[in-house]
């Protein structure tokens, strides 16, 4: 994320491990451009991007699995980045 002014001037977020190939979505990254990163923010981001990502579904971890870890891991990374 880069910042200024307290606000976020861009932002990017790439799911990898829970899906075949990355995913990243502009759209919902440029919902944050020019806002402060809220926890109401980053939870709508975290959602939108559980509900978007296409996860796999194999023998290991199930796809509604890796779509929960994915609503966690963007929230402690937005958090992080706050």
């Amino acid at each position: 994320a880069d910042f200024r002014a307290g606000r976020v001037n861009e932002l990017r977020v790439a799911v990898g491990a829970a899906v075949a190939t990355p995913q990243r979505f502009s759209d919902i990254e440029n919902i944050a451009r020019g806002e402060k990163l809220s926890d109401a923010l980053i939870q709508k981001i975290a959602e939108k991007y559980a509900a978007r990502i296409e996860p796999l579904d194999d023998k290991l971890e199930s796809a509604w699995y890796r779509r929960e870890i994915v609503r966690v891991l963007v929230k402690r990374a937005l958090h992080a980045a706050a």
